[in-house]
């Protein structure tokens, strides 16, 4: 028997995949023998749900093998599984025997625990070099916005080749990392830059529309409106007697989150 046939194959009585979760993550353990007694407990009492293996399984769907010692379970079935995923073997005895690896039942709280807490971090961790990777793409794509600003004709293949990407790769980053098309970035980075421009300078709004690259000033109202409902003006005159709209730097604001 191999991994693969376990998974995939029909479904096993004895297995069931136990489903938890805290605030931040899930975490899925397959449950190898019989649900004792004391096991359904500390489950219902946790709002841990536990259902047959009724459909097919891939590997990464799996963080951890359970397996009730005192059920007596396939050695083929187990010995196969350890290629899968760490296996461990608990029995209801508090005293187990130095030859095997059995542990007591009373120490599963804590190992379910610290499971989830370990892979809480990880995923931290994973979110965290994320971020980061999206931020040094997006802080590149605005630099080269920067460099060009009052170019008209910045277009996103212009742009893909300032950065030397394909279009292709371009449209995907920016859309994975923003949510938008590259055209919709770039008017997005604009127009903050303008917002910031309407209340630190006394410029006519046909000047920053021009020092922007908007290729005119009803192109730029248009959009002006289109995003925050009202035209340049009357956001100026709205915000005359505020703090100023700090110039924006990284485009932190346009990424959700990951």
């Amino acid at each position: 028997m191999t991994p693969q046939s376990i998974l995939t194959g029909e479904v096993n009585s004895h297995l069931k995949l136990l489903k938890l979760k805290n605030e931040f993550v899930h975490m899925q353990i397959l449950h190898i023998g019989a649900i004792p007694t004391f096991m359904n407990t500390y489950l219902i009492k946790n709002k841990i749900t536990h259902n047959p293996v009724n459909h097919p399984l891939e590997d990464k769907e799996i963080d951890i093998i359970l397996v009730n010692g005192e059920h007596g379970t396939d050695d083929v079935l187990t010995g196969s599984l350890k290629q899968i995923r760490p296996i461990v073997t608990y029995t209801k005895s508090h005293y187990t025997q130095s030859e095997n690896d059995d542990i007591p039942f009373v120490l599963i709280p804590i190992l379910v625990k610290y499971l989830l807490k370990l892979k809480e971090s990880i995923s931290y961790m994973n979110r965290k070099k994320a971020l980061n990777t999206a931020d040094r793409f997006l802080h590149k794509i605005t630099a080269a916005i920067d460099e060009n600003i009052d170019d008209h004709t910045l277009t996103m293949k212009k742009l893909s080749n300032l950065v030397f990407m394909s279009r292709s790769a371009f449209s995907k980053k920016i859309k994975k990392y923003t949510g938008l098309k590259p055209t919709e970035y770039i008017n997005h980075y604009k127009l903050e830059k303008s917002k910031h421009l309407l209340l630190v300078t006394n410029w006519q709004i046909s000047k920053i529309a021009d020092h922007l690259g908007f290729c005119s000033q009803n192109y730029y109202c248009r959009l002006f409106k289109k995003n925050e409902g009202m035209n340049p003006s009357q956001f100026r005159k709205e915000h005359q007697n505020k703090p100023p709209i700090p110039q924006p730097k990284t485009p932190g604001y346009l990424r959700p989150t990951l």
